[in-house]
């Protein structure tokens, strides 16, 4: 047990003394939430909510299914982890290529995952605040008892803050990848473990796999894929 505990505090490093403070770019996360509502919030989820509301109402107005059957295309799960698991693994292959000292073949694969990962951060922005705008437009046409019976659902309610945690985790990911964002702490700590960072990526890029492998589409999932209802 004892050499458990050790190994524990070895890989955790400053995790065990700062906390989860040690996971944010310079240990301030009032600046980054600064940035998490404008660049995520403000931009993106407010977005996907308008414009379902605004999708509704021409529906309503014009009598046309068109408009509502558009945005139902911004909820796409199936897309989203696939990109998503894209852009985790090239993040790993990138740390896998520093730390066995190919540098160059690990900037390619960090600024691919930048740029995967921050698309797919807006990409489920974007489609978390459509749900959020479609859970509202059902609850106004069934005068809110359906959203008061939704918000009385343990399982809705945990359902949407897993979507939104999901969210942000890619969202994090995307941001201390930039280039101007200072490191973290834990990554500072990794990276100059060279050897610990190699087998955390190992590890990850095979479960990440194996996970990926053996997921299965449930049938809820292929029709909001095909703008089903």
């Amino acid at each position: 047990m004892e050499r458990i505990r050790r190994l524990i505090a070895y890989s955790a490093g400053p995790i065990c003394t700062q906390g989860w403070h040690a996971l944010i770019p310079g240990g301030d996360p009032s600046r980054v939430l600064i940035v998490y509502w404008k660049e995520y919030v403000r931009t993106w989820v407010i977005w996907g909510f308008t414009g379902v509301i605004l999708a509704c109402f021409l529906t309503s107005f014009l009598g046309n299914s068109y408009f509502l059957e558009s945005v139902k295309q911004m909820l796409a799960p199936l897309f989203w982890n696939m990109v998503v698991v894209l852009g985790l693994l090239f993040a790993l292959f990138g740390a896998l290529a520093y730390a066995v000292r190919c540098q160059s073949i690990s900037s390619y694969f960090f600024r691919s995952s930048y740029a995967v990962l921050k698309f797919s951060s807006e990409v489920g922005a974007l489609g978390f605040g459509a749900v959020l705008g479609l859970l509202c437009v059902a609850s106004y046409e069934s005068g809110f008892s359906e959203f008061v019976d939704y918000l009385r659902s343990v399982v809705g309610v945990m359902l949407l803050g897993v979507v939104f945690f999901l969210n942000l985790i890619v969202w994090w990911v995307a941001y201390c990848l930039r280039e101007e964002v200072e490191t973290p702490e834990y990554f500072r700590y990794i990276g100059q473990r060279r050897g610990l960072l190699a087998v955390a990526c190992i590890i990850s890029i095979i479960g990440l796999g194996a996970i990926s492998a053996s997921t299965t589409p449930n049938k809820s999932m292929q029709q909001t894929a095909c703008g089903g209802s």
